[in-house]
């Protein structure tokens, strides 16, 4: 798969086509979502474990305010991290993280290769009332949690055994 992003047509082919796929490699040219997918292949658990951190500090923020100014923080850190393997996991984690709790779940760059998608919260939002039943969950919400690290363990579980290779670059 030329373009790998969230992996849709992947896991559609591997739940379908398994037994009829004798290599497959998935590549796409965002270096910072292929370091995230090979944390999930290589350290799925310690991957879950910073996750849970961060989410259980985000969570523990109780204004719209701070938890902007923390989805800001965690996004210039993100920025600043130099692509290479002794960070793969806390890039990976913040990827995670800003993905979920950023705009619309979208990602996106810059033309300096930042991440610049905003906060989920607005600048309206700021000066009211912290309303729990609405505001979006960080990562996952408690009923999820189980799911959500279920899915990167199986995720982690389908590369392995399918020895999927992982590349970053053009598809050409």
């Amino acid at each position: 798969e030329p373009f790998i992003g969230g992996g849709s047509v992947l896991f559609y082919l591997l739940k379908n086509y398994s037994q009829k796929i004798n290599k497959i490699i998935i590549n796409d040219l965002n270096t910072r979502l292929i370091e995230t997918y090979k944390t999930i292949k290589k350290e799925p658990e310690a991957l879950i474990y910073e996750i849970d951190k961060t989410r259980a500090e985000y969570d523990s923020i109780t204004t719209y305010r701070e938890k902007r100014a923390y989805f800001d923080k965690k996004k210039t850190k993100f920025n600043s991290l130099e692509i290479k393997p002794e960070n793969s996991l806390q890039l990976s984690s913040l990827f995670i993280f800003l993905n979920k709790t950023g705009y619309n779940g979208m990602y996106r760059e810059n033309n300096k290769g930042e991440f610049n998608i905003p906060c989920n919260i607005t600048i309206k939002m700021e000066n009211q009332k912290l309303d729990l039943n609405t505001i979006k969950p960080s990562i996952y919400s408690d009923q999820n949690r189980k799911n959500f690290q279920d899915n990167i363990l199986n995720i982690s579980q389908l590369i392995n055994q399918k020895k999927i290779e992982i590349h970053t670059g053009t598809y050409e």
